[in-house]
């Protein structure tokens, strides 16, 4: 548990497009070094609207933002509460 840092994505993530920059390359940077492995739930059934199409925008670049680094990155989505457009487009992106 040590190895472990828990971050509120209701707080850390609240604006999508910090997300990247400010949440999980800053660990990955600290860990330059060594592999890292994230789990990030960036969607969740009470975004807002107005929030969503930044969401989406984060996970289409988020292959993009850690091409050539030794990251695993995965994010569960509540696939019993989000609309299957949002689960359709998780599987796209």
């Amino acid at each position: 548990a040590e190895h472990v840092r828990l971050l509120d994505m209701t707080a850390a993530g609240r604006n999508p497009g910090r997300i990247i920059p400010g949440v999980l390359r800053a660990f990955a940077d600290t860990h330059a070094e060594q592999a890292v492995r994230i789990i990030g739930e960036p969607i969740w059934p009470a975004r807002t609207d107005d929030e969503y199409p930044a969401c989406v925008q984060h996970e289409a670049l988020i292959n993009h933002a850690f091409t050539g680094r030794d990251v695993t990155i995965l994010c569960p989505y509540d696939t019993q509460n989000l609309a299957p457009e949002v689960l359709a487009d998780a599987e796209a992106t």
